[in-house]
């Protein structure tokens, strides 16, 4: 069957005709002569509208072919061939995993370079135009000093990109500082006798170990080789594909999310690998030579995976230059880093270079789970010299001040109240988010990029009544029973008090990136009554010093005023059947504050019923001070005490059926006892109506024989 395939134009013409007509005989269909005297009159005006809509349909077919043309040329071109760095493709560009990063485009913006010896070095490299003939002969840079600032532009043009995505890592520094740094060290440790001794691997808290000797005892590095300050420069350029950063560099994703670069050979760490394939998309990368192409990627390849370095089919080190820039790096790197921290003295020895983290640890957990260090002992005299903190449900909250004290014991340092004197809280804190234990989300919000310690209210289990504050308070999730060093902490039973996180306290940290950010996810995570008072304990913003870094709470609140009445409780569901009622004694505060009650443990809590839920007075007055109770901390004291009534209950009712399944079982068991001495008492009996039948046949038979028959069956009997 043949398609009708009519054009569009004549279709649009005909249907056009003819609802002009329909419509004109509509308007003068009862007088067609009008039809004529009107097309007289108004002749004009058609034949203008008509050349409008001409003109106006020419117009648009013009446009779309502008258009369509101009498509069509931008494919064409697409498909030409292409040319990137020597690799040629005839149809199209060179297909690319990743485009070359962007460049800094003017020049007068770019960032100084200040370091003495970068400085130098980069003066070195200007040679002689050979283009230029004679004196006028400009100075240009070579291959490494061109590489070197097509290096530093990339940078430049992405300078608000953090160095680490750890808070506090590199000194909050941005990355083209720390790599600026890096650089200029590894040249000073070039010219200042630096040996090259091998390939080590470095764990947190561990020594290095040697894993690869040089190939030679001769093997040298020279001091002189241009590539140092390039491998110095581009160690982190790969933290540009790494990283995603918003426009006021925050970090918004991380590909290398959960990587530790203080453990070489972590296989989540992955901008050192991408480190040679970003300088490959650099046009001036391949104008060095192949060897020094080679040494390059192969020290930036493998400095945070040394294990991983090339070896030939002889087990010799494939390439003992790169093996020696790389060791160089790694060496410059670590130095900076630990500058960077601005650790002290007494603690910038061998075993901090990696920051004794094991060591921190295992002191944490040494006295974490001493007995009496988290909910006491019971007895508050003791409790004040013992307890630093209190399980609640699914965390721990700890006294960071009491915490620190104890560690800093255990460790054997001594610390100043200075810019160091957090160094120890915030290593624990860096090590606990990286164990999974560290409480970082509050209400759906994540925290863990500030390591987060906060300010922790504690309320009367019943009485709702606030007790005191932990200020600040490290709060750690509860640990799972699979972490074997805190078990103990996992089969505790909670303490009986509420507590209530209020805000975080930042008061570690000596500076706060995006500080409106940050404001932005505290009032979404807490109460918003809670944060009209807190003030600066968040700690510094934007570039804060550590003098701001003061600990804005006291040790401990006053004791909290108790009345002295005494106040009989009612009897619970299952104490009816008390003669006596339970007296009740006035608590006395310890060095929480908490009531000798509430220290007791859980059992306190089930010898009185839990009050009814907590109302708050209509009146909406503002609150004397931060920790009264407002209705956000109400309804978790509601909560609570509802979830100890049902506990409660449910324990009621488990030992009410264990008491009647223990009835019946007793029931059963004196049953089948007295079934048992029933049977007993009839077998007896059985066995004494026996005895007399026989004694009563003997005597018949006695009877019935004569004595001369009983002689001859026995004999003679004397």
């Amino acid at each position: 069957m043949a398609v009708n395939r009519k054009s569009l134009v004549w279709v649009v013409i005909r249907i056009s005709i003819f609802w002009w007509c329909l419509f004109t005989l509509v308007a003068f269909g009862s007088s067609p002569a009008k039809i004529v005297e009107y097309l007289g009159l108004h002749a004009y005006d058609i034949l203008r509208y008509l050349y409008q809509v001409v003109f106006a349909c020419a117009v648009m077919v013009l446009a779309i072919g502008v258009g369509v043309y101009a498509q069509r040329m931008f494919r064409l071109k697409s498909l030409l061939k292409h040319e990137l760095m020597g690799v040629l493709s005839t149809i199209g560009k060179v297909p690319l995993p990743n485009p070359p990063l962007p460049r800094l485009k003017d020049r007068s913006t770019r960032i100084p370079i200040t370091g003495e010896r970068l400085n130098a070095w980069l003066q070195a490299q200007y040679v002689q135009d050979k283009s230029q003939k004679g004196q006028d002969a400009k100075k240009v840079l070579n291959s490494y000093g061109r590489l070197f600032m097509a290096i530093w532009d990339t940078y430049c043009a992405h300078a608000r990109y953090p160095a680490s995505h750890r808070l506090g890592g590199h000194g909050d520094k941005r990355l083209y500082a720390h790599c600026h740094d890096v650089a200029e060290r590894a040249l000073e440790l070039a010219h200042e006798g630096w040996q090259y001794t091998g390939i080590y691997v470095k764990k947190k808290g561990r020594k290095p170990v040697l894993i690869m000797q040089p190939n030679s005892a001769s093997a040298k590095l020279n001091p002189e080789d241009p590539i140092i300050a390039l491998a110095g420069l581009a160690h982190d350029i790969g933290k540009l594909v790494v990283y995603k950063v918003d426009r006021s560099g925050v970090i918004i994703d991380n590909k290398e999310e959960g990587g530790n670069t203080l453990n070489d050979d972590d296989g989540r760490v992955l901008h050192d690998m991408l480190g040679p394939r970003v300088l490959a998309l650099m046009p001036e990368y391949w104008d060095l030579l192949p060897r020094d192409r080679a040494a390059l990627s192969m020290a930036l390849a493998h400095y945070h995976h040394p294990s991983a370095f090339p070896l030939d089919r002889y087990k010799r080190l494939l390439d003992e230059r790169a093996a020696a820039v790389m060791s160089l790096l790694i060496e410059a790197d670590r130095a900076v880093s630990m500058e960077e921290a601005a650790l002290p003295k007494s603690v910038q020895d061998a075993e901090m270079e990696a920051e004794q983290t094991e060591a921190i640890y295992n002191a944490f957990v040494k006295i974490v789970t001493e007995f009496g260090r988290i909910n006491g002992v019971g007895v508050p005299a003791d409790n004040a010299k013992i307890q630093i903190g209190q399980k609640h449900g699914n965390f721990i909250a700890i006294k960071e001040l009491s915490l620190r004290t104890l560690m800093l014991n255990e460790l054997g340092w001594s610390l100043d109240d200075g810019e160091s004197r957090y160094h120890v809280t915030v290593k624990l804190l860096n090590i606990l988010k990286d164990k999974d234990l560290l409480y970082v989300k509050h209400n759906g919000v994540d925290f863990s990029a500030y390591l987060p310690m906060y300010r922790v209210s504690i309320y009367h289990h019943q009485k709702s009544r606030h007790l005191t504050d932990l200020a600040p308070a490290i709060v750690v999730k509860t640990p799972p029973m699979t972490v074997d060093e805190l078990r103990s902490l996992a089969f505790m039973d909670d303490h009986p008090a509420v507590a209530v996180i209020k805000y975080p306290m930042l008061t570690h940290l000596n500076s706060i990136k995006n500080r409106e950010k940050l404001d932005e996810m505290i009032i979404q995570a807490f109460n918003a009554r809670d944060l009209e008072e807190m003030g600066d304990v968040m700690g510094p913003g934007e570039g804060g010093s550590a003098e701001q870094d003061v600990e804005m709470a006291p040790d401990a609140d006053p004791p909290v005023e108790l009345s002295s009445e005494t106040v009989p409780p009612e009897p619970a569901d299952d104490d009816e059947d008390v003669p006596h009622p339970v007296e009740y004694v006035p608590p006395q505060p310890d060095m929480f504050g908490y009531p000798e009650d509430v220290q007791d443990g859980p059992q306190a809590a089930i010898l009185e019923d839990a009050p009814e839920p907590v109302t708050l007075s209509p009146s909406g007055r503002k609150p004397k001070r931060l920790t009264d109770l407002n209705a956000s901390d109400a309804e978790l004291v509601n909560k609570a005490v509802q979830e100890a009534q049902q506990r409660r209950k449910k324990r009621v009712a488990q030992k009410r059926a264990q008491e009647a399944e223990d009835a019946a079982q007793e029931a059963e068991a004196a049953k089948t006892q007295r079934a048992k001495r029933k049977a007993h008492r009839a077998q007896t009996g059985q066995r004494q109506v026996s005895l007399e039948l026989l004694e009563a046949e003997s005597e018949q038979i006695n009877q019935s024989i004569t004595e001369d028959q009983k002689r001859a069956l026995f004999g003679d009997i004397d």
